[in-house]
């Protein structure tokens, strides 16, 4: 968001505070969604510490976090399954046997 426009130096808003840009600034098109998300007052303010301390934006961190847990597109999860069979010793029968056992344990 612009705050204001000095001719050669922009002031504009971001995650971490306000910054300087230069006027001729510009933001590669990068095709992202938008999330509205609800968090505990505390966890926000930690994240919005943790970003100012690391330089990096909030949907940084919290897009980081969400690959670490394991959260990927179905595709990507596809590809993934794909690259395991090919490097498994396993067959069919024993891959689901021991698909299954995994999955029963928890």
């Amino acid at each position: 968001m612009l705050i204001a426009d000095f001719g050669d130096i922009r002031f504009c808003d971001c995650p971490v505070g306000a910054m300087v840009v230069p006027h001729n600034f510009t933001v590669p098109a990068i095709k992202m969604s938008r999330l509205t998300i609800n968090l505990d007052d505390k966890i926000h303010q930690a994240l919005k510490e943790t970003a100012a301390r690391q330089n990096r934006s909030i949907g940084s961190i919290i897009e980081e976090s969400l690959k670490l847990r394991g959260i990927r597109s179905y595709e990507s999860a596809k590809d993934l399954v794909a690259k395991a069979r090919a490097n498994s010793q396993l067959s069919a029968s024993e891959a689901m046997t021991l698909a299954v056992d995994e999955t029963r344990r928890y």
